[in-house]
């Protein structure tokens, strides 16, 4: 196979840029990037600290403090907090 050996570790993902629930204004995605940070337990005060905190959190931190953002499931529809 002409893959072998070219990929380590992948992060496998599924929807797009342009879905309603990955557009915001600036200062909503800053609110929600805050609010994410502190459910993880890290500063939200500069956006240098919050990406240090984050990238030295396991993958189990960071997927609780996701869970934490999310109210319920309705159909097909996340909900958030």
């Amino acid at each position: 196979m002409y893959l072998l050996g070219l990929f380590h570790n992948v992060i496998m993902q599924s929807g797009s840029a342009a879905s309603f629930w990955a557009i915001d204004e600036k200062p909503v995605a800053i609110s929600k990037a805050h609010d994410f940070s502190s459910k993880a337990g890290c500063p939200t005060t500069t956006s240098k600290e919050i990406l240090e905190c984050l990238k030295n959190k396991s993958v189990k931190e960071l997927l609780e403090a996701q869970a934490k953002l999310y109210v319920c499931y309705q159909k097909n529809f996340l909900l958030l907090n």
